[in-house]
């Protein structure tokens, strides 16, 4: 499958949107039944800027999972694929410590880096003009004295 969009690059998705051989609120429904995994949309869920500032985006989509909050030693994680060892042991090697996993969409992990990258995108955007719009000389730095 060639896609340049993460969205719909994920097995997960094609199993249940494309060829629709499983739902996926059922395989949360199992998750939180056999696992004791809680649930969460991030959509509702007001994201602390320390988490937000070192996202990595590109695990994040790779493994359709977000890393949310932290509180004391416990790190929060939403993700998609919590059925899936390489997911759990990729996020447990590179943060350490301990996680608390929840359970979420695919929709909703997508719509959440969506939203990262666009806040990030018009961030640098608002820093370029003030950058650009420098009249010359001003905060240059003068020739070297002769």
């Amino acid at each position: 499958m060639a896609t340049d969009q993460p969205r719909q690059s994920t097995i997960l998705g094609i199993l249940a949107y494309d060829m629709k051989v499983l739902k996926e609120d059922e395989v949360l429904h199992r998750i939180v039944e056999t696992e004791g995994v809680g649930l969460v949309d991030l959509r509702d869920y007001e994201v602390p800027e320390d988490s937000r500032k070192n996202l990595d985006t590109g695990a994040c989509w790779a493994t359709w999972s977000v890393p949310f909050d932290h509180e004391e030693e416990f790190t929060f994680i939403a993700t998609a694929y919590y059925l899936s060892p390489a997911v759990r042991s990729h996020w447990e090697k590179l943060l350490g410590g301990q996680i608390l996993w929840f359970g979420t969409t695919l929709e909703c992990i997508a719509d959440y880096l969506e939203k990262h990258a666009a806040t990030l995108a018009a961030a640098a955007l608002a820093a370029a003009p003030a950058v650009a719009a420098a009249p010359a000389g001003i905060g240059a730095t003068p020739p070297p004295a002769k």
